[in-house]
């Protein structure tokens, strides 16, 4: 709610994990801090760019934001990029490279006034990706109002260049926002930097890509339904059943195909489906206790 009596939907997470922060005082003990959410947001996209889940007005964003001196945060961003690269493993993803973007310091309206500061945030970028033994391009203008930041890039099945996710260093929030802590020495200093990431970006816009990297056939373990079973006749149905109870059981995501459908039929459909196992019924099989 605004000072203006109106309510608002929040176009981002910062201010309000910022508040969190805020809600308590800390010492250097505590730090890093890392606070994560799925926070919802919304956009006011303009209708004409809007895309499917591509481009949407609300959104679930992995976010995190991690509050850190300078001696940590080489450190946590080295960290943040090999969960990103995970991730990326994990979905069998490989085609990304990574931009490092940087401020157009002429552009003074775009970017926070404090050439020294922008200056030791890139060095600190850098010198994380080194250690990490990550390959970086560097793009001018690209870097958010107040720091420098990874951009994890992709390009899909079709060719299309998709920005999947980021890794943002921001020096300006600690004095925007007073996220203050004390000192080995007692005294009060503002937090000098906030690591925001959100490895899988968007889930609406991920889960787009990931369909079209895939074209539909997911791998067994992503796929919605690992296996359908069909039987051969409706005299079967009740085996059809049991052998979908056990499966559930043990946690694998099954339907069963009971239609008055022929045999190809069915086949034909979970093959469209892109369902990555059949498993087929008759009186043999439930004779046999076998698919």
């Amino acid at each position: 709610k605004a000072e203006d009596g109106n309510y608002y939907l929040k176009p981002m997470n910062c201010p309000h994990i910022y508040m969190v922060y805020r809600s308590k005082p800390h010492t250097y003990k505590e730090l890093p801090i890392r606070y994560a959410e799925f926070g919802t947001v919304y956009r006011n996209e303009d209708s004409g760019t809007l895309m499917g889940m591509m481009r949407v007005r609300g959104l679930t964003q992995n976010d995190a934001h991690i509050f850190c001196t300078e001696d940590q945060a080489i450190e946590e961003l080295i960290k943040v990029m090999k969960l990103h690269d995970f991730y990326y493993k994990t979905f069998g993803l490989d085609n990304y490279y990574i931009e490092l973007a940087l401020p157009d310091l002429k552009n003074k309206d775009k970017y926070f006034d404090d050439p020294k500061e922008w200056e030791k945030a890139v060095g600190i970028l850098k010198e994380a990706a080194k250690q990490a033994k990550f390959e970086v391009t560097e793009e001018v203008g690209t870097a958010a109002f107040y720091g420098p930041k990874f951009d994890f890039n992709f390009k899909s099945a079709t060719g299309r260049e998709f920005g999947a996710s980021t890794n943002q260093l921001d020096f300006g929030a600690g004095k925007r926002f007073k996220l203050t802590y004390k000192d080995s020495d007692g005294q009060e200093k503002l937090v000098p930097y906030v690591i925001h990431r959100a490895p899988l970006g968007s889930h609406e816009r991920f889960i787009a890509f990931l369909i079209e990297h895939y074209a539909g056939a997911f791998p067994v373990w992503l796929s919605p339904i690992q296996a359908i079973i069909l039987p051969i006749t409706d005299g079967v149905l009740n085996y059809a059943n049991k052998v979908g109870d056990i499966l559930k059981e043990n946690d694998i995501r099954v339907e069963l195909d009971s239609r008055s459908e022929t045999l190809q039929a069915k086949i034909r459909d979970a093959q469209l489906q892109k369902i990555p196992y059949m498993l087929i019924v008759g009186k043999r099989e439930e004779e046999n206790k076998t698919i």
